[in-house]
């Protein structure tokens, strides 16, 4: 099919290993099936281009800089494009010549894209990925919180239209003051084709056979809660034999200082970073996955585990009864409730947990569904722009 509609797309934290990635690629995927053609800036992580719709830029130094010194390697590296690669948006927005602009990433830098896309008239649509406000309040206090609120609210208050993953999002988006159009469209997970075997795994990183396994997978920082993690496995190392399986890149050197502070480290796994298809056969091996993060906008990882038929048992937080409610996973209030769900799973038969997150994921977290409602909005947007300035008759 011919390519009718074009998007220019932009994210900050593409194509780091995350949630916005597997959104947006499975988007520019997807979306060019059904003639729109999408393209992505994001700031140079020094990994080159990883699709031919990719056009890494300059990453701001000083964010860089900034983002060291708070611990956040990873994440807020190029988090703000330098303006020196503002020409080079331009230069591309003038060959490209986009029908619709797509931000996935509001961050409290100064972002030459957000500039460029708020200088046209063609239509805007941003995907609100990150509790910002609660991002904001972990890295700068209140003050972090309430400067988050405002970009927000500014940002989404200067677009068409809203994306987000989930209602309790829409809500605080209100709640904000946004008034603009918010649509909520969950990322869609994929469901594994194979798993490893259980001694398979073990075997690939030397656990012992009669050992359980808890899994965490995601990015390794402060607001993912890992120290929680930490906690709750030495605890449980005095009653089970366990090791915690930690996938995801971050700030590994610092969690494993904190490991041994605990006296955990030895029942602690750090792999790092891997690729997603990796990851999709490790869920199925493993007995049980832990999640503790508060700042959440749908925990993609958690549909992932749940797709896979890995109990899940997860710390309590704003989006739980929506995005994964009590009859698909063990939902803990504190660190005892929490101690008491994993070892109840891995202690009972949890046949008909699993089946109801199997059929919650299915249902809910569609990638068919994300897809065919992203293109009703971009379509939509561009059929109005497009009467609107005389392109197409009505």
């Amino acid at each position: 099919m011919e390519n009718k509609i074009k998007i220019l797309a932009c994210s900050l934290e593409y194509p780091l290993p995350n949630g916005v990635t597997i959104s947006l690629n499975t988007s520019i995927t997807e979306l060019k099936r059904m003639g729109i053609k999408t393209i992505v800036i994001s700031p140079d992580y020094n990994i080159g281009k990883i699709r031919k719709e990719h056009y890494p830029l300059p990453p701001s130094i000083i964010v860089k800089n900034i983002g060291a010194i708070a611990g956040r390697k990873a994440n807020t590296f190029g988090a703000g494009l330098s303006m020196f690669a503002y020409p080079q948006i331009k230069e591309i927005i003038k060959r490209f010549n986009p029908d619709i602009y797509w931000l996935n990433t509001i961050a409290w830098t100064i972002n030459p894209f957000e500039i460029a896309m708020l200088e046209t008239d063609k239509p805007k649509v941003v995907t609100y990925h990150t509790l910002l406000e609660d991002y904001g309040k972990i890295y700068a206090g209140e003050a972090g919180a309430i400067a988050m609120k405002l970009k927000s609210e500014l940002i989404c208050n200067r677009v068409d239209a809203i994306i987000v993953p989930s209602k309790t999002i829409r809500d605080k988006l209100y709640d904000y003051g946004v008034i603009k159009p918010i649509h909520v469209i969950p990322t869609g997970i994929s469901f594994a084709k194979r798993s490893y075997g259980k001694q398979e795994l073990k075997k690939r990183f030397n656990i012992p056979k009669n050992s359980k396994v808890l899994l965490y997978v995601g990015r390794i920082s402060k607001e993912k809660n890992i120290e929680f993690l930490l906690d709750i496995l030495k605890r449980l190392q005095n009653k089970i034999n366990c090791k915690l399986l930690i996938i995801g890149m971050g700030d590994i050197d610092q969690y494993k200082n904190i490991a041994k502070t605990k006296e955990v480290l030895k029942n602690t796994i750090f792999v790092g970073e891997m690729p997603k298809k990796e990851i999709e056969k490790i869920y199925g091996a493993c007995d049980v996955f832990v999640f503790a993060s508060q700042t959440e906008t749908q925990g993609i990882v958690i549909g992932e585990a749940m797709a896979s038929g890995l109990p899940v048992v997860i710390l309590d937080s704003k989006i739980s009864k929506e995005v994964y409610p009590q009859n698909t996973a063990i939902i803990a209030k504190n660190k005892d409730e929490f101690i008491t769900g994993v070892l109840n799973v891995l202690n009972n038969n949890n046949d008909i947990m699993i089946n109801n997150a199997k059929e919650f994921v299915n249902k809910n977290f569609s990638k068919e569904k994300m897809i065919k409602d992203q293109f009703e909005i971009f379509n939509n947007l561009f059929l109005q722009y497009s009467i609107k300035n005389g392109n197409i008759n009505k």
